[in-house]
């Protein structure tokens, strides 16, 4: 058998390219979780978070104020289920703020409240998912049925199960 010329004669040379691509990788690896975000990309970051943050915020209470106001005058179970998807969107605008605190600084909770916080993002999104979700099935019988739509009540009183969910 031939060998090599690129190979010596214990074969360590593949041992020493290993050792050398490991080192190299857990070096990039030490750089990049010690590196902290740039300054511009802070301010673009800080900036584009507190313009989201205050439109999320007035327009999902301006929407939530509208529909109870419209509730208190004509009971409507689509202004329930607005509501019930306007509030999901402004709790998940103030869960998320930790995010955003913890992206510029760090956290500075332990692992409860991360996995609280965690957990609140995750039911924010479920109930607004779930809640689009009523709502469409309510604009299908809508469409499909339209002489009977709005005859017909929501059976057993079925608008209070997107608050319940």
């Amino acid at each position: 058998m031939r060998r090599n010329s690129a190979v010596d004669k214990n074969g360590t040379e593949g041992l020493k390219f290993y050792v050398e691509c490991k080192k190299i990788l857990y070096a990039k690896l030490r750089m990049a979780a010690s590196d902290s975000p740039s300054p511009q990309m802070v301010v673009f970051f800080s900036v584009l978070y507190t313009t989201v943050f205050i439109l999320s915020t007035l327009s999902n209470t301006w929407a939530m104020s509208t529909c109870f106001k419209t509730l208190k005058q004509r009971h409507s179970p689509f202004t329930c289920l607005v509501a019930n998807l306007a509030s999901a969107d402004l709790f998940f605008t103030l869960v998320t703020l930790l995010n955003a605190i913890s992206y510029l600084w760090r956290w500075v909770g332990g692992d409860i409240t991360c996995k609280v916080q965690g957990f609140l993002i995750e039911a924010t999104y479920t109930t607004s998912i779930t809640t689009l979700a009523v709502i469409s099935s309510q604009r299908i019988k809508a469409i499909t049925d339209p002489f009977n739509s709005r005859t017909r009540a929501w059976p057993c009183r079925d608008y209070y199960k997107p608050f319940i969910i």
